[in-house]
């Protein structure tokens, strides 16, 4: 009598493929968001960052009871005192360096990729805070102070992504819609 002797096949069964088609599959599903381009979290940071920056700008003005500035140049802004006609920035309280912030290249690594476009603040490009943390548009020539009569918006562009920052006149609320 002859005995049969059992053969393996050195081949994947199909359930085995699809389950590692289908671990695959979920893999990129999860990772490939991660690697792409990621312009949302770009803009988040930048406008976070913006934000602080106003709030602390409002906020020194009301506690030292004198008008704060933040003057706006391509891809930059400085948080300034008036000392005679001229605009100096203040000291960063952290950095202990001028209160200059820059967008794109320069810009620390949260701003690098994002860009700050020339907004106009009533015409104007230095956005005030008075004592009482009232907003209003400074003409460095003429040295006049413009109360705002609508909403002063600041926008930050990364890729194709652009977000605006609204400063509310009066009460000088900074929002992000």
């Amino acid at each position: 009598m002859k005995r049969k002797v059992a053969t393996t096949s050195g081949a994947f069964t199909v359930i085995e493929i699809l389950l590692v088609v289908v671990i695959l599959a979920i893999s990129a599903a999860i990772v490939a968001p991660m690697v792409g381009n990621r312009d949302d979290i770009v803009i988040a940071a930048a406008a976070r960052k913006v934000v602080a920056d106003f709030q602390y700008a409002q906020n020194y003005a009301i506690a030292t009871r004198q008008s704060i500035y933040i003057k706006f140049a391509a891809n930059r802004y400085d948080i300034c005192t008036l000392s005679g006609t001229t605009l100096v920035a203040l000291t960063h309280p952290v950095e202990k360096d001028p209160f200059t912030v820059l967008f794109g290249n320069g810009g620390e690594s949260a701003l690098a990729r994002a860009s700050l476009p020339l907004p106009s603040i009533a015409g104007k490009t230095v956005l005030g805070f008075d004592s009482l943390g009232t907003p209003f548009s400074f003409d460095t020539t003429m040295q006049t102070k413009t109360s705002l009569n609508a909403a002063a918006t600041v926008s930050i562009t990364a890729g194709e992504i652009t977000q605006a920052l609204r400063i509310e006149p009066y009460t000088g609320e900074i929002t992000v819609p």
